[in-house]
């Protein structure tokens, strides 16, 4: 059996707009993916107005009715990101609206400073739906960092607790590594059948060390995604990621991911983002 989650408090940035409801529903189903308890944080006044909105969409969803809300003053960013520390919250949940600059999408003010500043792990939906649809095809990029195992861990249990019908785990090669791997005399081009056995074992041994799991799992190396029709056309739902962000957005292109989740901060074209903030 996994051990129990480290996210025990899950929080939702909530404003009234016309996805108000949409979000909290994403946030519902994280609560239920991980049994933990819900916190509902606006930034504004309570009022009969507000509480009769927030009630009728916590019954709506099917939500307890006493759920913690906390009402907060000030700035957003800065108010939610008080909220979050305050409350002790494991992981925030929002809806992210994004901004094209000469084909460079950019994420709005809030949702920035919660990647950057959040004590926590953060999700953003650029799309979110009120009925979430199942996460059937999920990819795991391993980006060789010191939380990937742990990452892996939370992302095996997320997909035990979804339909999964497979979960890809792709080892991450940057630009850097083979300019790095070109000096030592074995690059990608040149490197011997020998060293690539080293490190298909490795990746498996990586995937083996997250423990047993009921979850098909199929492990590559990024190019050979990157160049793989089966993942272009596979719709893969969910895409927890690392590396750097030109192969991380490349690979949720072809992935065709639905969410995103990143040891950093990295920007990725699909309709969620995820954050773990993995350190103790």
């Amino acid at each position: 059996m996994r051990a129990p989650s480290r996210y025990k408090t899950i929080a939702v940035a909530t404003t009234f707009s016309p996805r108000f409801r949409h979000v909290l529903a994403e946030a519902k189903r994280m609560r239920d993916r991980f049994s933990a308890d819900l916190h509902l944080i606006h930034v504004g006044r309570r009022n009969e107005e507000t509480a009769k909105k927030f009630s009728d969409a916590l019954a709506q969803l099917q939500l307890p009715p006493d759920a913690a809300i906390h009402y907060e003053q000030g700035d957003p960013p800065e108010a939610i990101l008080c909220a979050l520390a305050r409350e002790q919250i494991d992981m925030v949940i929002a809806g992210a609206l994004e901004k094209e600059v000469v084909l460079h999408p950019f994420l709005g003010v809030v949702a920035r400073r919660l990647v950057k500043e959040a004590p926590c792990s953060v999700m953003l939906f650029t799309r979110p739906e009120l009925e979430p649809r199942a996460l059937r095809r999920i990819v795991f990029i391993a980006d060789g960092s010191e939380y990937a195992l742990q990452a892996l861990k939370i992302v095996l249990r997320f997909a035990e607790a979804e339909p999964c019908e497979r979960l890809y785990v792709i080892a991450i090669s940057t630009a850097f590594d083979e300019a790095r791997a070109s000096i030592r005399g074995d690059a990608v081009a040149g490197r011997t059948r020998e060293a690539k056995d080293e490190a298909e074992e490795a990746l498996e041994n990586f995937v083996l060390a997250a423990g047993a799991t009921h979850v098909p799992i199929e492990t590559r190396s990024n190019r050979d995604a990157l160049d793989s029709r089966r993942y272009r056309a596979g719709r893969v739902r969910f895409c927890p990621v690392g590396g750097s962000g030109f192969t991380c957005s490349a690979t949720s292109e072809s992935c065709r991911g639905d969410t995103a989740a990143t040891t950093k901060q990295y920007r990725l074209d699909n309709g969620c983002y995820s954050v773990q903030s993995l350190g103790d």
